[in-house]
Parts: C-alpha cells; sequence; structure tokens
C-alpha cells in the first residue's frame, strides 16, 4: 500500500529519528481485529514500549473464483529482531530491526527534509490521499485518510490503525479490518515477544550484508 511510502518521506524522516520514534503513541496494549470480505478471520495485535515490541497474530481464509486459500501467520518484533512467521509450514524468516530502518533510511538518502516533504505531498496527490475528518472506533476518535486512487479509508488512533477498509472491485473483491475491542496500558509477558517453538528460522539480514544503506548507521 502507498501509505507506507508516504510516511516515509512525508515526514522527513532519518535514521536516527525513526530509531528513536515511537511506533505507537501508547506504552502497551491488545487489539483484536475482525476481518471481513474477500478475506475473512481474526487477527490480534499486542504491543509494549510504544510498540518497538509486537506480537501480530492472524488467522484467515481467502475466497476468490471458488478457490479458498487458509493461512496462520505471525509477526513478532523484538528490540532487535522481526520475525515473519508462517505457522501452518512452521517455517520462517528474521531481519534485524536496524537493517529494516536502514533499507528505509536509503530510500531517503539525498533528500533534503523539506525535499521529503514535498515529495510525499506529491506521493499523496498522485494516490488522491487526504486526510476527509474523524470517525470513531470503538469509542476513540479516529483521523481519517482516503487514498482514492486505491479506494481505501484507514482509521487511526494515536499512530495506530483501528479501521481500513479496501474496496478494489472485480476478482479481489473488498475487505475490512476493524477492531473489535482494545485494552490500553496494560502488563504484557515478556514470553508473548518469544518465538513458539519448533519454527524454523532463516536469517534474512545475512542475504542483505553489502546492500547499499545495511551500514550507514555505524557511521553516524
Amino acid at each position: 500500500m502507498v501509505l507506507p511510502v508516504v510516511l516515509v518521506f512525508g515526514q522527513g524522516s532519518r535514521l536516527k529519528q525513526i530509531k528513536a520514534a515511537n511506533v505507537f503513541d501508547v506504552k502497551s496494549g491488545k487489539i483484536v481485529y475482525k476481518l471481513e470480505g474477500t478475506t475473512k478471520g481474526t487477527r490480534t495485535l499486542i504491543w509494549d514500549d510504544y510498540g518497538r515490541l509486537q506480537y501480530d497474530y492472524k488467522v484467515t481464509v481467502t475466497k476468490i473464483m471458488g478457490m479458498s486459500n487458509s493461512e496462520e501467520n505471525l509477526s513478532i518484533r523484538t528490540k532487535e529482531w522481526m520475525y515473519s512467521i508462517d505457522l501452518e509450514a512452521k517455517t520462517g524468516s528474521k531481519m534485524k530491526v536496524d537493517d529494516a530502518l536502514a533499507m528505509t533510511d536509503a530510500m531517503t538518502a539525498g533528500y533534503s527534509d523539506e525535499q521529503l516533504q514535498q515529495t510525499g505531498e506529491e506521493i499523496k496527490k498522485q494516490f488522491d490521499a487526504k486526510d476527509v475528518g474523524t470517525g470513531v472506533v470503538l469509542g476513540h476518535t479516529c483521523n481519517i485518510m482516503q487514498i482514492e486512487k486505491l479506494k481505501s479509508k484507514v482509521w487511526t488512533y494515536k499512530k495506530i490503525t483501528l479501521k481500513s477498509e479496501m474496496a478494489m472491485g472485480g476478482l479481489m473483491g473488498s475487505s475490512t479490518e476493524e477492531a473489535t475491542s482494545m485494552e490500553e496500558n496494560i502488563t504484557v509477558p515478556a514470553s508473548t515477544f518469544q518465538v513458539p517453538a519448533g519454527i524454523e528460522i532463516q536469517d534474512a539480514s545475512k542475504m542483505m550484508e553489502g546492500m547499499p544503506g545495511m551500514d550507514d548507521e555505524e557511521d553516524e
């Protein structure tokens, strides 16, 4: 989706700023989402330390042209690693958080903060992305961004997406993901962010060694 690109270029962020920033503006919490449309299922997001620690579990069934595909996936973020796990196949990959952030920083190399802001606005115009007011989800007032070219809307509360809609039409159909419950500032056991036993993990960071931007943060 265009949103991550818009945010990268639109906020004028550098690697040190990104690393220091809170992912969410709520220290800890748990959200359960319901998915409807072409893809149906549930999602559970648990976080701590303002999103620097995350557990994101999703079970879905996607039906297109009479064919059905089920998935059970888990994403975990620690302060050092980001894991993407297929629980059905019991396989996954991991990448260092610093490497992922360095990739983001490499996208903005050569841009001044003013140029980043300008590029972000240009990208928003290309996709006809704009803020369209506020809405309420689970009693929380959210800012709503509409991306007309993608036929989508996103409701965010304190940097947390509580609802998203996309109506692409055709084979892609439509999809909605909406929070059905939310707890804020809860105590989260450290074990929540541990990779389950029996998962074969490949290190994606090793495959990225030597790529441009991967060692830039060490020179700052």
